[in-house]
Order: C-alpha cells, then sequence, then structure tokens
C-alpha cells in the first residue's frame, strides 16, 4: 500500500510542476520607453497601466519601463504623468514574447 501512496503523490507533484510551467507560458511582456514629444528627452515617474488588469509599471529616469507576467490578449495600455495628457495605445501579448510600446 505505501508504494501505491508514492507513486500517487509523486504523480500529483509531476502533474502540478507541469501544470505551473504551462501558466508561465500564457504570459509575456510588454516594454518600451517614453520621451517628451518636443524635446525627445526621457520622462520619469510615468505610470504605465494595463487597463482591465491590476498590472502596471513607472518609468525609470531613462524613461524605459517593463510590465512583467501579462497573459497573453489584447489590451490598452495608458500612460500618464503630471504635466502631460494621458496617452492610451493598444497592445498584444503573445506568450513568451515581449512587445514594445513606446511614446
Amino acid at each position: 500500500m505505501s508504494m501505491i501512496r508514492k507513486s500517487i503523490f509523486a504523480l500529483i507533484v509531476s502533474l502540478s510542476w507541469t501544470g505551473s510551467l504551462f501558466a508561465q507560458d500564457q504570459t509575456g511582456r510588454i516594454t518600451g520607453r517614453v520621451l517628451d514629444e518636443m524635446s525627445q528627452q526621457p520622462i520619469a515617474n510615468v505610470s504605465i497601466a494595463v487597463q482591465g488588469r491590476a498590472l502596471g509599471s513607472m518609468s525609470g529616469n531613462d524613461g524605459t519601463y517593463a510590465v512583467r507576467d501579462v497573459p497573453v490578449g489584447t489590451y490598452q495600455l495608458t500612460a500618464t504623468s503630471i504635466g502631460y495628457a494621458p496617452s492610451t495605445q493598444e497592445v498584444t501579448v503573445t506568450a513568451g514574447e515581449t512587445a514594445t510600446v513606446d511614446w
């Protein structure tokens, strides 16, 4: 009986491990850079939000940002910052890939 329990336990562990690997493949990343339209200088501290998801990022001093672990799909990505009008762009995220959205 002990051997059957060990086999069942090993099967459950291996299936859960395989399931978590599959789930990881169902996400991608969104990266980009935010620049001032007139000066072409990077803008820091811009809030980048994936609409309909609790996902987002802030741009760094060099204007770059990255949103990780975004589920596969098409989203509206919105950038907001004090002193600038909000801007929204559509982005499609593919499993295991990086989508680029620059402003």
